[in-house]
């Protein structure tokens, strides 16, 4: 885990895409049709004040009714935006592989809004908000206005995700069970 970027490379990203930091709700990566973006345009409907945003690098025919699109320039520019954001969401409701973007939530240590079985490692109320199994947009909307209205859970979520991401997905643990796996394989 990286220890982000300043607070004045933050403003400078947030006032490229005319936002505020601290002062949008962000879900960053792509725009493929397993990400549930639908799901997060609907509960935009519900969320309070605060612009929706999606970060990606491939903004090309991207159409939705009450998010806000923004071509991204890297993936460092993503990573800012991240470390700007009030709240994250990470609306895809199908498990498989471990999300890219909410490892990049959790460095950054910002509260997340995410389905359960797709935030395998984060506790509801510990680090992360999460969301039941069927949960709808009006969940993700009730999870995204409630982290917004109140920082010192938010606070309180992103330092326990970051906690989670120094334990579970730093380079020696990792490694640890790599040559774990290796070693069982041989044998």
């Amino acid at each position: 885990p990286s220890p982000g970027p300043s607070a004045a490379a933050v403003a400078r990203a947030c006032e490229r895409h005319d936002l505020s930091p601290e002062g949008y709700v962000l879900y960053a990566g792509n725009l493929d049709g397993y990400q549930d973006l639908a799901h997060f345009d609907a509960a935009a409907a519900a969320i309070d004040e605060l612009p929706c945003v999606v970060a990606t690098h491939d903004a090309g025919g991207a159409r939705f009714e009450r998010l806000r699109v923004l071509a991204v320039e890297s993936p460092a520019e993503a990573a800012t935006l991240i470390h700007g954001a009030r709240v994250c969401v990470l609306p895809r409701r199908r498990s498989g592989g471990f999300p890219i973007k909410l490892l990049s939530y959790m460095e950054a240590s910002r509260a997340c809004v995410a389905h359960a079985g797709v935030a395998d490692g984060l506790v509801h109320g510990e680090s992360a908000w999460l969301l039941p199994e069927g949960a709808g947009p009006a969940a993700l909307a009730e999870g995204v206005n409630a982290l917004a209205a109140d920082a010192d859970l938010r606070a309180r979520l992103g330092a326990g995700a970051r906690k989670v991401l120094e334990r579970e997905h730093a380079w020696p643990h990792l490694a640890g069970c790599t040559l774990s796996l290796v070693r069982r394989l041989r044998r």
